[in-house]
This record gives structure tokens, sequence and C-alpha cells, in this order.
């Protein structure tokens, strides 16, 4: 899977999303998961985000400082852009 996903785009419809995320947190790559985690944030991956992050395949990574960083940064990026939608609504 690691050697396949590389020529899969990470965005879009058909992209991996994280799936090298969870594929490196599942053989233990706790560095390698985060870092690539990180990456794939910064490179604006949002599919799906609260779903895939609550997966069972993250488990080993969930308490991690850095992926509950992470998950702030989408968390506070999505409650912006509700706010943003509200506000352009009239919405309270």
């Amino acid at each position: 899977m690691l050697d396949f996903l590389p020529q899969v785009p990470r965005l879009g419809q058909f992209g991996m999303g994280i799936d090298d995320v969870r594929a490196l947190a599942m053989l233990g790559e706790t560095e390698k998961a985060l870092d690539t985690l990180e990456k794939a944030v910064a490179a604006g991956w949002r599919f799906d985000w609260r779903m895939l992050l609550a997966l069972r395949s993250l488990d080993s990574i969930r308490d991690d400082p850095r992926f509950v960083a992470q998950k702030e940064i989408l968390e506070a990026e999505m409650a912006a852009q509700l706010d943003s939608y509200r506000s352009s609504r009239g919405i309270e």
C-alpha cells in the first residue's frame, strides 16, 4: 500500500486522503505518520476529516500532541467556515 499510494493524489474525490497516515500508524511508524498527517493538513486535506480521524487505525497516534494539534486546526477552520456561512446568510 505504501508503495502504491504515492502514485495517487492526496486530494480530490479519488485521492488517498490520509490512507498513508493510517498505514504508517498501524505499522507503528509514529513519527512518519504524524509528519505525514501534518503535510496532509497543510496541503489542504479536509475530505471526511472528522470520520477519518476517528478511525481505529489511528488509535496509536490519537493522543499524541501533534495529532491533537492537527485535529484542533481542522476543528477551528471548520468552525470559522461555519461562522462565515452563517454570517453571510444572516443566521445567528
